[in-house]
């Protein structure tokens, strides 16, 4: 996911540095990342929004083409039967 730094200093992130304004890609490791969570509710950096619309589709697409572990149609199809 793409990141933006939002401060006047160098943010470093694992093996991420972002310039003043800068971005780049944040490393899967620090997806669920406290303390960058915190630094995005302060300001100081921000998801690349276009980015986030795009994993956003994705899960939801994701999550569409789930199918239920057992057909209930099936199944009452089978007792209604007998």
């Amino acid at each position: 996911m793409k990141i933006i730094n939002k401060t006047g200093k160098v943010v470093g992130i694992g093996s991420l540095t972002l310039m003043p304004d800068g971005s780049g890609e944040l490393p899967v490791s620090f997806g669920n990342n406290p303390i960058i969570a915190d630094m995005v509710r302060n300001g100081e950096l921000a998801f690349d929004t276009e980015d986030v619309k795009v994993q956003a589709d994705a899960e939801a697409a994701k999550a569409a083409d789930v199918k239920p572990a057992v057909d209930w149609e099936a199944e009452r199809a089978k007792v209604e039967a007998k």
